[in-house]
Formats: structure tokens, sequence, C-alpha cells
């Protein structure tokens, strides 16, 4: 449980799909101030209609490859709950390629 007047913050991302979401019910719950990160490719945002509206609980529709959202979103942050995933291998394969093909023409490593 964290302190009312100052909470503790998480991030779950991935958090509108069945075990993200769940998650951060419970975090919401101990006290935790809540962002829920989701792009919605396989999460559904019926599987975060019960926090939604509670003063602790944010959603942001987004990806976890936006270096730049992601930066604004851990600021301040004590825990991050990873919980995205791209559940099809040859899609997760392919969208690693294409990540990493970005990066490296962007001159980064």
């Amino acid at each position: 449980m964290t302190n009312a007047a100052n909470p503790v913050k998480a991030v779950v991302t991935g958090g509108a799909g069945f075990i993200g979401s769940h998650l951060a019910d419970r975090l919401v719950e101990l006290g935790y101030q809540v962002t829920v990160l989701d792009d919605l490719s396989t999460g559904r945002v019926e599987n975060i209609a019960h926090p939604e509206g509670h003063p602790r609980f944010r959603f942001v529709q987004g990806s976890i490859l936006d270096k730049d959202l992601l930066k604004s979103l851990f600021e301040g942050v004590t825990y991050v709950f990873r919980q995205a995933a791209i559940p099809s291998l040859p899609r997760s394969f392919a969208v690693t390629a294409m990540s990493l093909a970005g990066a490296h023409s962007n001159g980064e490593t």
C-alpha cells in the first residue's frame, strides 16, 4: 500500500490486455498512481473500463516503440510493469526487424 498523499507511480505497458488490465486494477486498489500504455493492437478498452475515471488512473494510447512517449511517461515513475507483447511470433519478428532497421538508419546501435 502507498501513501495516499504521495502515491507511488507505476506504468503498465500492455495494460489493456487481460493480464495487464488486472494488474492495473490491483495497483489502483493498492493506492498506486497508475498509467496504462497500450496501442490497442491486441488489448481492449473494455478491459480498462473499471478503473477509467479513477483519480489515480490514466490511459495513454500509444506504442512502446515511441521513445519520446516512453521518456515522458517514465518520468518520476518508480515501477514499470512490462506486459506489452505481440502474441504472434511471425509478426513479432517482423516488428523487431523493422524497429532494428529504423534504429540502424538513424545512426543508433
